[in-house]
């Protein structure tokens, strides 16, 4: 199974920004900088996919999810160990619900975005065969192509669009600020 590894550098200082900053401004940010830099992938995955003359119902099936809100992996991690440890896949579940609800209540800092690329498959049910191929199908990928072409330059892009975006809030805020007095 190949394995994709990124080196990241000065997240640490913006994610000590961000936590400076008011819950909803910070989410603002993380939120425009997800979109920001998943904008490209997106037209790329479009412009990659194949279409009938006429058709294009692919292309409009490909879109850029809502971006959510975690405060990190702490339910992933758990239930893991609960299944490592010998626990029964319930217990697991219970074990994750508990590291979840326990995140949640522990702060009101944003640790985590995620912004999906997806297909909407009531538009194009058929997209993973064409992605993957059938046995009488040969696959014309579209979706890897344009994420092994967009990912570097979207985590630099996440990184710049976030700094930028921080700026930004820190400015609005001084200036409310004062005005307020």
């Amino acid at each position: 199974m190949p394995v994709v590894t990124m080196k990241v550098e000065g997240f640490k200082e913006l994610e000590a920004a961000l936590k400076e900053l008011p819950k909803a401004t910070a989410r603002n940010c993380i939120r425009r900088s997800l979109i920001q830099a998943a904008a490209p992938i997106v037209a790329a995955a479009k412009a990659n996919a194949p279409a009938r003359p006429g058709s294009g119902r692919l292309r409009e099936a490909i879109f850029l999810t809502k971006p959510r809100f975690t405060k990190g992996d702490a339910g992933k991690a758990a239930y893991a160990e609960a299944l490592r440890s010998g626990k029964s896949k319930g217990e697991a579940r219970e074990a994750l619900i508990s590291a979840n609800a326990a995140a949640e209540g522990g702060g009101d800092d944003i640790t985590s975005g995620v912004a999906k690329i997806a297909i909407d498959y009531t538009k194009a049910h058929y997209a993973h065969f064409v992605e993957f191929g059938t046995v009488k199908a040969s696959p014309k990928p579209f979706m890897r192509p344009a994420w092994e072409q967009g990912k570097n330059k979207a985590l630099e892009d996440i990184k710049s669009v976030l700094k930028d975006e921080i700026d930004k809030a820190v400015k609005r805020i001084a200036k409310k600020k004062a005005r307020a007095v």
